[in-house]
């Protein structure tokens, strides 16, 4: 009978994790003004990046391969590149969720076509880009609205991706129905040590 007026303590303690990951999602926010989308960054002019893929734009290609849930492989021409998802993380190959991660992936672009934003190289001589699949969804978006990867904020900020982190949180959705789960860099240190 206390819960409308939120006087119950078991009511306060339901709500802290929502509470919690909004203000996670705030906080990674930052000062970061709103991104217009992963999808929307070439806005079909050359992109500022750096390595062998600086000063492309945008283009369309057949994935040929999907590695895991945040790499594939994409047919440009004469040309399959190796592509790393701009923006997330999501688990690898033998770790939990990482079959789920792959499958969702495949699902969503195996043998289709999809257009490719070019961001850098990274230090594997992989394009880093974002990736617009055939519906027009964002790939990093999806991965994440789902529950299968992480926000990758080492080297991604926008907004709307944590959006959907935070949110996939609050909901328990794919690897966020574990209490903890181990985002892959953590569980690649540890295979390394």
């Amino acid at each position: 009978m206390g819960d409308d007026n939120g006087s119950n303590p078991w009511a306060r303690r339901r709500r802290f994790p929502l509470v919690a990951a909004l203000f996670f999602a705030i906080l990674i926010a930052g000062p970061f003004p709103f991104s217009p989308g992963i999808a929307d960054t070439s806005r079909g002019t050359a992109f500022e990046g750096e390595g062998r893929h600086a000063g492309q734009v945008a283009w369309q290609g057949e994935v040929v391969a999907v590695l895991d849930g945040d790499s594939l492989k994409v047919r440009h021409g004469s040309e399959t590149i190796e592509i790393r998802v701009y923006g997330i993380d999501a688990p690898e190959k033998g770790q939990p969720w990482g079959d789920k991660a792959r499958s969702l992936a495949q699902s969503l672009a195996a043998g289709r076509r999809v257009t490719v934003h070019p961001r850098v190289t990274d230090t594997y001589g992989r394009l880093v880009a974002g990736v617009t699949l055939t519906d027009g969804s964002d790939w990093a978006g999806t991965m994440l609205s789902r529950g299968l990867a992480w926000q990758h904020l080492r080297y991604s900020r926008e907004r709307e991706l944590g959006l959907l982190e935070v949110e996939a949180r609050s909901q328990r959705l794919g690897l966020w129905s574990d209490p903890l789960p181990t985002p892959p860099w953590v569980w690649k240190h540890r295979r390394h040590d």
